[in-house]
């Protein structure tokens, strides 16, 4: 198990990058393999939606659970009480292979099915919201889809790319709709040290996903990550 024990770096959004060329690949290399002892997790915090097009905002808590085959998000307002739930889990099918169920909750209760989570929430939400991208991407942990214009820290830390989720679609990932431009940039920052194990483990507190004039701008308060056990 590989723990990074570098200063924390500054934000993606307002920090120094560096190219494929001027990072060192074994920084990148050893964070991504301790990244990769991440099972599971428990963070909270906070998220905000922006569309620029109509200058509107929503601003929302979560709390968010992800462990191997099950995933819990919620959205709240302190006052307000839950405004969503999302729950994923994957079960197995009569064709033999697992398949993914996303259920969306809205505030009243109602419960709504799919295999595609993505649509789900276009359609009770109204916003493309990538969040199969960013349940992969929230550790800064790279996607399992091409990405380009990839950005690092000097620590070997992820601090930007753009992902094609169209990619995704061609992979077998087939969504029920198209959102036009599919490509997302996000970008990290905040890494702290984090306890994990037995070690300390960098990860992002803040990370924003952007595509056209509409943003996701998350921030993290509290990381409880799961590490896998040792064979």
């Amino acid at each position: 198990m590989i723990f990074i024990s570098a200063c924390a770096s500054r934000p993606a959004i307002d920090g120094d990058t560096f190219s494929e060329r001027q990072v060192s690949s074994a920084l990148v290399q050893q964070h991504q393999a301790s990244l990769a002892q991440v099972q599971g997790f428990s963070i909270q915090g906070s998220v905000a939606f922006f569309n620029d097009i109509d200058n509107s905002r929503d601003a929302a808590r979560f709390n968010w659970q992800r462990a191997e085959e099950l995933i819990n998000f919620r959205l709240y307002h302190q006052l307000g009480g839950t405004l969503a739930r999302i729950e994923q889990e994957i079960v197995a099918a009569t064709t033999g292979n697992p398949v993914t169920v996303s259920t969306f909750i809205n505030r009243d209760g109602d419960r709504f099915a799919s295999t595609d989570l993505n649509w789900l929430l276009y359609q009770h939400t109204g916003m493309a919201i990538p969040f199969t991208l960013l349940n992969q991407a929230i550790t800064g942990v790279q996607p399992d889809l091409p990405v380009r214009q990839q950005r690092w820290y000097p620590n070997g830390t992820i601090a930007m790319y753009h992902a094609d989720l169209s990619q995704w679609h061609l992979a077998g990932f087939a969504s029920q709709v198209h959102f036009g431009n599919e490509l997302w940039q996000l970008q990290f920052g905040d890494y702290r040290l984090v306890t994990a194990g037995a070690g300390n483990l960098l990860l992002p507190h803040r990370i924003e996903a952007t595509r056209d004039e509409f943003r996701v701008n998350i921030r993290i308060n509290r990381w409880r990550p799961e590490l896998k056990e040792a064979n």
